[in-house]
């Protein structure tokens, strides 16, 4: 049986203690004692415009990358959450240059440790896996795919209730301000704005869906050279399950790149969450649980490296 994965800031000048009185930022710490399990599949589509197409070559050389050529792209996955563990995994056939590779990619998150397992390989290959520990490169950890409650994102893979705060770890101390009310699209919002020199965040947090984010803008101040900066904007949209109770539907990201003033549309994507999802439901324990076997080669993420063992022979 295969799991696959999934796997929200402030303008005024209200203290810290004030801000955390706000009633958005109860409304969204009360909103993850709602949800504590989920599990279900959610498709993520990537595309990229004609213009990020024609600019990716002078993208790479500005920022001296030698990232290979993107492609437009479509992959299920299911995750399993429950309270603050995740499960996940992805399964896929895709076809290169004439070879069908099968990708299937496994993980979870416990403890707020990682483990996964690579069984990625061409069609009729003998399966011979990879172990990780606390890395992000096996599996599909981009922050915005993440949509369990308590850990709700802005896209730089931090939770919305510590940037809130004006905490970040990695943009560091944000300035939090409330702008007030504000119509988004129909939809009566709270916006708030973060900031310091490294970049600008802007949030509408929806009335109607308990204060989750409608949409948040993303903007990198801290981008070289200085005539480029990218910015990331997520739309977000909402289904209702029993008793009042909205969990995410879609996402809708846009990926927006400036040259020396002039703004355009570089990729986007969508990550849609699929009709056999269903929240607050039994799920066992041991679905939480990656076990590796003895001799298997396993790598473990330190610092910027890895540390290759053999996993029960160290």
């Amino acid at each position: 049986m295969y799991y696959y994965l999934l796997s929200l800031i402030v303008l005024g000048t209200a203290p810290l203690a004030e801000a955390e009185e706000l009633e958005p930022f109860q409304a969204l710490q009360a909103y993850s004692s709602l949800i504590t399990s989920g599990a279900g599949h959610i498709t993520e589509y990537s595309v990229w415009d004609e213009f990020g197409l024609q600019r990716w070559l002078e993208v790479q050389r500005l920022l001296g990358s030698r990232a290979g050529r993107p492609i437009d792209d479509s992959r299920l996955f299911f995750i399993a959450f429950k309270e603050d563990k995740l499960r996940w995994e992805v399964v896929d056939t895709t076809q290169k240059s004439g070879t069908m590779y099968i990708t299937d990619w496994r993980g979870v998150f416990v403890n707020g440790e990682s483990k996964a397992v690579d069984y990625s390989r061409k069609l009729g290959e003998i399966v011979q896996s990879i172990g990780y520990i606390n890395d992000s490169s096996p599996g599909p950890f981009n922050p915005s795919l993440d949509i369990r409650p308590s850990f709700l994102k802005v896209g730089i893979g931090e939770p919305i209730t510590e940037l809130l705060r004006g905490r970040s770890e990695w943009l560091g101390q944000l300035t939090v301000q409330r702008l007030g009310p504000e119509m988004l699209d129909g939809l009566p919002c709270e916006r708030f704005r973060l900031s310091n020199n490294r970049a600008l965040v802007d949030i509408w947090l929806s009335r109607e869906h308990r204060y989750l984010p409608a949409r948040i803008e993303v903007k990198r101040l801290d981008r070289q050279p200085s005539s480029l900066y990218n910015r990331f904007v997520f739309q977000y949209t909402y289904k209702l399950y029993e008793d009042g109770i909205w969990f995410i539907d879609r996402i809708d990201i846009q990926n927006l790149w400036s040259f020396d003033g002039k703004e355009e549309l570089f990729s986007h994507r969508t990550i849609q969450v699929e009709d056999d999802f269903r929240i607050n439901i039994d799920l066992p324990d041991d679905i939480f649980q990656i076990e590796f076997y003895k001799g298997q080669e396993v790598r473990v993420w330190q610092g910027r490296t890895y540390k290759v063992i053999r996993w029960g022979q160290e």
